[in-house]
């Protein structure tokens, strides 16, 4: 998997910072059975309408499909961005949000946001199981940096991990002359 990563270009006293997001997660083992349980069925639809032969061809290549293009990360993750930090503000999409109104910078996980669920050694089903371990892929790529301004949250990158959005965090705070002052 492709490491997120960004790059911050100087240019007086702006700074822009370019990020590109983290490639897509291994789903590990509950990620290859769920696309062996679709391309089975797939197969098996196929299957039944047309004949075995292509039932399974059929199969085969959504289980390839999936294994190799499936992304399941939302699009805001998978997406490159760039934003331009100076002591006044950041501008973010052309929008300048000036520095005296930011309320806050903070980093954040798409999947947090959702009822966590605790195994605690009883007997689960598989699919409880394959979403767990398939959560747990996605939460390592669904960092996000945004800025809080008049009760409003505004994205500055997403589809990080977490050291490069601890890193981003900071470099941004460092361009504003901030130094936590909106941490």
């Amino acid at each position: 998997m492709k490491e997120a990563q960004y790059q911050k270009t100087a240019n007086g006293s702006n700074v822009t910072f370019t990020v590109t997001p983290a490639g897509r997660p291994s789903l590990g083992c509950s990620g290859g059975l769920f696309y062996i349980l679709l391309g089975f069925l797939a197969g098996m639809l196929v299957g039944a309408v047309v004949n075995e032969t292509v039932g399974m061809l059929v199969g085969v290549g959504v289980f390839a499909w999936c294994l190799l293009k499936v992304d399941f990360r939302p699009k805001l993750h998978r997406t490159p961005s760039s934003f331009v930090v100076s002591p006044d503000g950041i501008t973010v999409k052309g929008m300048l949000y000036p520095a005296a109104d930011i309320h806050h910078l903070a980093i954040r996980n798409h999947y947090d946001r959702s009822q966590e669920i605790v195994l605690t050694g009883q007997t689960i089903s598989t699919g409880t199981g394959m979403g767990v371990d398939i959560k747990h892929a996605l939460q390592q790529v669904t960092y996000l940096l945004q800025l809080e301004v008049g009760g409003k949250a505004h994205v500055l990158a997403a589809g990080l991990d977490e050291t490069t959005a601890r890193g981003l965090h900071t470099d941004v705070l460092r361009a504003m002359g901030a130094q936590g002052s909106v941490a």
